[in-house]
C-alpha cells in the first residue's frame, strides 16, 4: 500500500526556519567543573582543545540548546569571558560562539603576545617644532581684510537609542542569510558584498564575507552584549531559543504596546525565528526588519506575525 503525505505538511514543516536541533548531543554535561589547575591558565584567546565529544550549547546551562558537536581534538578559543558558569566556559569555534563543559576540556597554549618593534635613533626632541615667522608687511601693503564673522555651527542632531538601532538594521538589508553568522558591511550591500545562501538550513552553504541568521541579525541590531556592537566583525552570542525562553539584556512585553525596534521571537521544538517590529498592527499587517531565510535574506517587508510570537524589548529602550 502506498501511503500519500499531503505537500501541504511537507511545505509547511519547510518552510519554517529552525536555528537549533534537539537531536544533537554530543557529549554528556551533568558532570561540569574546572580544575583549578585550568582555571588559572584561563585568559581571552586562550586555545583549548576538548578531550571528548563535547556540546557548544548557546547558553551556560545544561538545557541549553546545542549549536554544534565538536568531536574530541577540536580546537576553541576563550572568549568573553575567563569564569565559569555553572561549570561551562564561553568559547568560539570557527566563528559560533557558544559554552562547552569546562570538564571536557583541556589547556592548550596562552593567548599569543602582542608583537611591535621599538624604533631607534629618532631625535632627541621630536616634538619641538620652531615658530612660524611672520614676515613684515610691505610699506604699500593693502590693508589686511577684516575679520570675517563667527559662524556658530549647529548644534549636533540628537538621536536615539532605538532611532540608532533602527539604522544598524537598515544597513545590513541586502545581505544574506548565514547560518551562526552575524557581520556585514555598514556602507550597505552591493552585488559584490552581499554573499549568496545555498541550500536548507542549518545544512545550508554560503559564499561570501557577509551575512546573518535571523538571531545574530537581531543581536548585533540590539548590540546585546554590548560588546556586540562591531557589524564588520562575527559574533553570535545568542539563539532564538535564548531569545525566547531567557531573560538578558530584554524583558517581555506586551504585544499592544509594542513599539519602533522591539523583537517578535519564538522557538518551540527545536525551530525558532525572531524579527524587529518598525510599525504598523502588532495583530495585523506590520512592517519588520528580519534575516528571513535562505533564500531571501535579510530584508525590511511588510507582513503578518501569528500569534506563536512573543514580543520582547531591550531593557535600555
Amino acid at each position: 500500500m502506498r501511503l500519500h503525505i499531503p505537500i501541504c505538511i511537507l511545505l509547511l514543516a519547510a518552510c519554517q526556519p529552525a536555528e537549533t536541533s534537539t537531536s544533537l548531543d554530543g557529549g554528556d554535561d551533568s558532570n561540569r567543573s574546572v580544575s583549578t589547575e585550568l582555571a588559572d591558565k584561563l585568559r581571552i584567546g586562550a586555545v583549548l582543545r576538548t578531550t571528548a565529544n563535547a556540546n557548544l550549547r548557546d547558553a551556560p546551562l545544561q538545557s541549553g540548546r546545542v549549536l554544534r558537536v565538536l568531536p574530541a581534538g577540536t580546537e576553541l578559543t576563550i572568549v568573553r569571558s575567563t569564569t565559569a558558569a555553572d561549570g561551562f566556559l564561553s568559547v568560539e569555534h570557527l566563528g559560533l560562539q557558544g559554552w562547552v563543559n569546562g570538564a571536557l576540556v583541556a589547556f592548550v597554549s596562552a593567548p599569543a603576545a602582542p608583537t611591535y618593534s621599538i624604533a631607534e635613533n629618532l631625535p632627541r626632541y621630536i616634538d619641538e617644532t620652531p615658530d612660524p615667522v611672520t614676515p613684515e608687511p610691505a610699506a604699500n601693503a593693502p590693508p589686511p581684510p577684516p575679520p570675517a564673522e563667527e559662524i556658530t555651527a549647529p548644534p549636533p542632531v540628537q538621536t536615539s537609542p532605538v532611532e540608532d538601532a533602527i539604522v544598524r538594521a537598515q544597513a545590513a538589508v541586502g545581505f544574506s542569510y548565514w547560518w551562526g553568522y552575524a557581520k556585514w558591511d555598514p556602507s550597505g550591500a552591493t552585488s559584490a558584498n552581499k554573499g549568496s545562501c545555498s541550500g536548507v538550513c542549518p545544512d545550508c552553504g554560503h559564499n561570501g564575507s557577509y551575512g546573518a541568521d535571523c538571531s545574530g541579525y537581531v543581536a548585533k541590531v540590539w548590540q546585546v552584549p554590548e560588546w556586540n556592537n562591531d557589524p564588520t566583525t562575527n559574533q553570535h552570542p545568542y539563539s532564538s531559543y535564548v531569545f525566547t525562553h531567557q531573560e538578558y539584556e530584554w524583558t517581555t512585553v506586551s504585544r499592544d504596546a509594542l513599539h519602533k525596534a522591539d523583537a517578535f521571537t519564538y522557538n518551540t521544538d527545536g525551530r525558532g525565528h525572531i524579527m524587529l517590529y518598525e510599525s504598523g498592527d502588532a495583530w495585523g499587517q506590520m512592517w519588520t526588519y528580519e534575516s528571513r531565510g535562505c533564500s531571501t535574506g535579510i530584508v525590511h517587508n511588510l507582513r503578518t506575525v501569528s500569534d506563536k510570537y512573543k514580543a520582547i524589548r531591550h531593557k535600555n529602550w
